[in-house]
């Protein structure tokens, strides 16, 4: 599905669950897919939801002193990772975006 179709898709399952960790999670995955064109292809049975569990469940393994922090990067390479988009980042400008 594309990036705007899984977005929408996202924030309707979200609506309702109310859950501000999973609402701020979703503003990463909107700020990160921004960097992606409108064709980039999402596998549908991704969530945000379970994006989140297995981010928790990397921090348990990995914590030291019971503790484990996501910085900005880590959880872009790890969002980009789950969405299978890390070998897509783009590393080029597209001239169109300053017209």
């Amino acid at each position: 599905m594309l990036k705007e179709e899984f977005l929408k898709m996202q924030r309707q399952d979200l609506v309702t669950k109310n859950d501000k960790i999973l609402d701020a999670l979703l503003e990463c995955f909107e700020d990160i897919l921004k960097n992606y064109s409108a064709d980039v292809e999402i596998d549908p049975s991704k969530t945000v939801e379970e994006c989140y569990k297995q981010m928790e469940d990397f921090a348990r393994k990995n914590a030291k002193n019971c503790r484990y922090c996501f910085t900005p990067q880590d959880t872009k390479m790890f969002v980009e990772k789950y969405l299978n988009l890390e070998q897509k980042s783009s590393m080029f400008v597209k001239l169109e975006d300053f017209f």
